[in-house]
């Protein structure tokens, strides 16, 4: 539990840092169009669990598995949507220092990914399948 909170207090400085030291709001109608798909995966995920969630590494008592909606083709949809948009904002205004503050964001969020995923192969047997069937964050790819 304690990782956990470590692994969330990196993401949240990184963000922070990333949000504070640069724009963030698209500077033309391109980047506009991909914030928004970038934005979708993780709002159909939050939409799928009634937007009750868990920002931290931990499986809730009332968490049941979801593989079916968007985790049929994507096991951590909402990632995909943080790695992506704040991306997306150190492209927009780049820095070479917005830069390392997102290579630090994705590597702490993939230490953080990888907890998540043993305590669901403990909680759910069936995840170590569902691994085999989908991918991490991008539908057929990764």
């Amino acid at each position: 539990m304690k990782l956990s909170f470590l692994f969330v207090g990196v993401q949240f400085f990184c963000i922070s840092a990333i949000i504070l030291t640069g724009e963030i709001f698209p500077s033309d109608i391109i980047k506009t169009i991909l914030l928004i798909i970038t934005a979708v995966p993780g709002l159909i995920a939050m939409y799928s669990f009634s937007f009750r969630f868990n920002i931290f590494a931990e499986i809730p008592d009332s968490h049941k598995l979801n593989t079916s909606g968007i985790y049929k083709y994507v096991r951590h949809p909402m990632y995909t949507s943080v790695i992506l948009m704040t991306l997306l904002w150190v492209w927009n205004d780049f820095s070479l220092m917005r830069f390392i503050i997102w290579i630090i964001l994705l590597i702490d969020m993939i230490f953080k990914l990888k907890l998540e995923e043993r305590l669901l192969t403990v909680a759910y047997p069936e995840y170590e399948e569902y691994i085999k069937k989908t991918k991490m964050f991008i539908p057929y790819l990764y």
